[in-house]
């Protein structure tokens, strides 16, 4: 079975309950899921979601994955550079 949930609107949590594999998204493959400071927040808001709601025994791997043709760019450059100017 698969229980999916969306944490917040960059990150998605998928659970594959038989195979006991939780699958974490970063999901704004339209900038190629780079980083700011809300994805790091929705990020860690799943991390925290998923620990409440599955215990150790129910998952044996997480897999960190990102939407679209990259993982993640690493640091989102607009995003930087405007919150160097203010």
């Amino acid at each position: 079975a698969c229980h999916t949930s969306g944490m917040g609107k960059t990150v998605t949590v998928d659970i594959l309950a038989a195979d006991k594999i939780a699958v974490m998204t970063l999901n704004d493959p339209q900038k190629l899921n780079a980083l700011t400071l809300p994805v790091a927040g929705d990020f860690m808001e799943a991390v925290r979601s998923l620990r409440e709601r599955v215990s150790v025994e129910d998952i044996r791997a997480v897999v960190l994955t990102g939407a679209g043709r990259a993982f993640s760019a690493g640091g989102d450059m607009e995003w930087l550079a405007e919150r160097g100017r203010g």
